[in-house]
């Protein structure tokens, strides 16, 4: 039985291990716990930024990209003119 193993030798003596805190310390742990989210989220995001930033979803490509994007652009103007021709054709219908 791996739980029970798990519960007795693992769970219990973290839960039970409790360090006493006197008034400034509370304080400082409710500042180092509200702290943390907001700081990792900021980390978050920046590393988000640049991810999407290389993607290409914000303006244009890098510069160090663009030579990867010459067949899309191929593939982009190929969609393109078969729309445009399917709504030529659709129009013509009306």
């Amino acid at each position: 039985m791996a739980n029970s193993w798990w519960q007795t030798n693992v769970v219990k003596p973290i839960h039970s291990f409790r360090i006493p805190l006197g008034p400034r310390g509370r304080s400082f742990m409710g500042f180092v716990y509200f702290s943390l989210p907001l700081v990792g989220g900021y980390y978050l995001y920046q590393w988000t930024e640049k991810k999407a930033a290389l993607n290409g979803m914000r303006g244009e490509r890098p510069v160090a990209l663009l030579h990867h994007s010459s067949r899309a652009a191929e593939q982009l103007k190929t969609s393109n003119r078969e729309l445009n021709a399917l709504l030529e054709r659709q129009g013509e219908k009306k």
